[in-house]
């Protein structure tokens, strides 16, 4: 059998994605499969029907034309990733800076909170180079939107973490020195309530790409994992966080369940971006050097 482009050459593999034959000059090897530069050049590149059930051990070939930056842009979501993992934490003590007395302890809270939030939404925001490589590794059309979504949610919150130091959210009530609600309360509370509806939207897509991806992904564990956390906390956050937020403006006493009840979504978000960390890594690691 003759090669397809080279008709004086014998062919040694055919190409998986379109059938034709190829000569060792024309044959290109992706994680072990043979296929055309025609092939690669178009996007069509897939995993053939025929290869065994999928594994997490290996990642999955390029559809589209990764560029030079692919790597790098996946290692910067890496990292964002990581941030988010560690500083969400910071969330734990998001209301129980709000009601005790007024004193150095709350303004001590309330700074390692802010700063805390900060580096979240900084976090989510460098997530952004890597979900928007998605448009060239998966040929996700929609990558670039997700991106953009992804790099500008999270400022709500920060905004919100803001209007606490001006001293008007909440103020100092009854003579034991609990806070109430201020004159910015309810600017405030619109904040947050943006905040938990973006996220939640923000969640959901994260989900739907990575579902998407799997179908061209051969890390189903990673991929899958991460979608259903994504899911579970699109659910936390645009139906119960929703209903329960605006009950700490009008009744602190909730403050210290909602501390408590806010530890579950932080462990649960941790989880996802770790297992998108991890994701994000090895498609890094498996693009060869430029």
């Amino acid at each position: 059998m003759k090669c397809a482009v080279h008709n004086d050459l014998e062919a040694i593999a055919v190409c998986q994605s379109c059938g034709n034959a190829l000569c060792p000059d024309c044959r290109i090897t992706i994680a072990g499969i043979a296929y055309c530069q025609s092939c690669l050049d178009a996007g069509r590149i897939r995993r053939p029907a025929h290869i065994a059930a999928e594994s997490e051990d290996h990642m999955p070939t390029p559809l589209g034309n990764v560029t030079s930056t692919s790597r790098r842009n996946l290692m910067i979501g890496f990292f964002g990733m990581i941030l988010i993992a560690i500083f969400i934490h910071a969330q734990w003590i998001f209301p129980l800076s709000y009601y005790p007395p007024l004193g150095a302890q709350t303004h001590i809270l309330n700074v390692c909170r802010t700063v805390g939030t900060v580096l979240v939404a900084v976090g989510i925001g460098l997530s952004a180079f890597a979900w928007n490589e998605f448009k060239y590794y998966f040929s996700f059309r929609w990558a670039f939107f997700i991106a953009l979504v992804t790099l500008l949610t999270p400022w709500w919150g920060v905004l919100a973490e803001i209007l606490i130091f001006s001293g008007l959210v909440f103020v100092e009530t009854g003579p034991y020195g609990f806070l109430g609600p201020g004159p910015l309360a309810p600017v405030f509370n619109n904040l947050v309530m943006v905040s938990s509806l973006c996220l939640g939207i923000l969640m959901l897509l994260w989900a739907i790409v990575l579902l998407y991806v799997r179908k061209n992904s051969r890390a189903p564990k990673l991929t899958l994992g991460s979608s259903i956390i994504y899911i579970i906390l699109a659910h936390l956050a645009l139906l119960t966080l929703g209903l329960f937020l605006p009950s700490l403006i009008f009744y602190p006493s909730f403050g210290i369940i909602y501390g408590i009840y806010a530890i579950i979504p932080a462990i649960i978000i941790e989880a996802g971006v770790i297992l998108n960390a991890v994701f994000f890594y090895r498609l890094a690691a498996s693009l060869k050097p430029y």
